[in-house]
């Protein structure tokens, strides 16, 4: 029979995560909650965590390390989506991002008469001997 978790610490875990608009790695989160006197196994963490997103108390991003937990009420638009990134861009970066992301819109709503896409008139590349 599985162990029953107490909901304070849901709620611990989930005030924590609510406090980083930003988003909050696995280690941050472990030192927010030693920090607030919440000692956890990384491992009891872990399942408290996913038991959180299964139930859409919380959501995350990522995967392995670089997964982040966010709280649901934090909204986050697409333009915004955009501008914030894990990896600092240049202003070239950003304009490249905002040319692709545009393009990958764009793509699904391409008109029907257009069903093989962008470069449908180009011909394929053969070198000459």
């Amino acid at each position: 029979m599985p162990k029953h978790i107490e909901e304070q610490d849901f709620k611990a875990i989930e005030q924590q995560i609510a406090v980083c608009h930003k988003g909050i790695g696995i280690s941050e989160l472990e030192t927010a909650l030693a920090a607030s006197g919440i000692a956890m196994n990384r491992r009891a963490l872990l399942r408290r965590i996913t038991i959180l997103i299964e139930s859409k108390r919380i959501r995350a991003t990522g995967a392995f390390k670089g997964r982040v937990y966010w709280p649901l009420t934090t909204e986050v638009s697409g333009d915004q989506e955009l501008e914030e990134s894990l990896i600092p861009l240049s202003g070239a970066g950003r304009e490249i991002r905002r040319h692709i992301h545009g393009r990958h819109l764009m793509s699904k709503n391409r008109p029907e008469h257009h069903p093989l896409g962008v470069g449908f008139g180009l011909r394929r590349w053969a070198p000459t001997l």
